[in-house]
């Protein structure tokens, strides 16, 4: 049985996240500072960058570089879906969850990615995301809007998805080195 993650995160949060939200969008239409970062769109578009637990450097990675024919097959449905931040093809059918290989990444990479993302807007060189956008947009769509069309946001955007890319790339590479011999084997 699998318990989705961000329903549940989202259930019990939601009601901070509406009055950070709220706060926020005050603080705009008056003129004065933006007082929370970690309100839902944080977690949107920095957190669940490519669906949820940072997977669209996974799923990069999966499009351009898997060699095994079972990770082939997942390449540009994963990456066309992640890109729209709904990667349940790839937690699901590469599968990541319940995968020894990438249980490291799968809890790093939306760590590392949230770390810099807060940092980057708590020492003011990215806007903090101010207003609610469509969850499935793309990611610097997504951040570029919420963040009232700061240019530096889709940097960051774009950063987090390297770093992303590069949390998960090692373990990637050694499951499919893993399924190319499972492969050849038979």
């Amino acid at each position: 049985m699998g318990i989705h993650g961000v329903a549940v995160i989202g259930t019990l949060l939601r009601p901070f996240w509406f009055y950070m939200m709220i706060v926020n969008g005050y603080q705009v239409i008056t003129k004065r500072p933006i007082l929370y970062i970690g309100s839902e769109t944080f977690f949107q578009w920095i957190v669940w960058l490519g669906g949820s637990r940072c997977t669209l450097g996974l799923a990069i990675a999966i499009r351009f570089f898997a060699k095994s024919e079972q990770l082939k097959s997942f390449g540009k449905v994963g990456l066309n879906s992640s890109l729209f931040n709904i990667n349940e093809t790839i937690l699901f059918g590469v599968p990541i969850v319940d995968n020894k290989n990438f249980r490291v990444p799968f809890f790093a990479a939306p760590i590392v990615c949230a770390v810099v993302g807060y940092g980057a807007m708590a020492w003011g060189y990215v806007s903090i995301p101010s207003i609610v956008s469509p969850w499935v947009l793309p990611a610097p769509l997504g951040i570029f809007i919420s963040s009232l069309g700061d240019f530096r946001s889709v940097v960051l955007s774009l950063i987090l998805i390297v770093i992303s890319f590069g949390v998960y790339f090692p373990f990637f590479k050694r499951y499919d080195r893993e399924l190319q011999a499972q492969e050849q084997q038979r």
